[in-house]
């Protein structure tokens, strides 16, 4: 049987984890450094398209989605779903 709340601060951390690259993915094309501030209230200052395509270019967001979907993490949250 998991300890649920060994699994609890498993998943909080693995899920801040996640935000937080999000939110750095967000500062990065912003052209931003992260204060704290949530990321969705960014305004650009400086329209450039060059981080855009670099991220496009080196397919960073599909590496970061595989990272994510493949995560033994994730497969350790099905299965603990599936105890409960």
């Amino acid at each position: 049987m998991v300890d649920r709340r060994a699994s609890d601060v498993t998943w909080n951390l693995y899920f801040s984890l996640v935000m937080q690259l999000l939110a750095d993915i967000i500062y990065f094309v912003a052209y931003q450094e992260s204060t704290g501030t949530d990321p969705f209230d960014v305004e650009l200052t400086h329209s450039d398209r060059e981080r855009p395509k670099l991220l496009r270019e080196q397919n960073i967001l599909k590496q970061v989605w595989t990272v994510f979907s493949t995560s033994s993490s994730l497969r350790w949250c099905d299965k603990f779903s599936m105890e409960y």
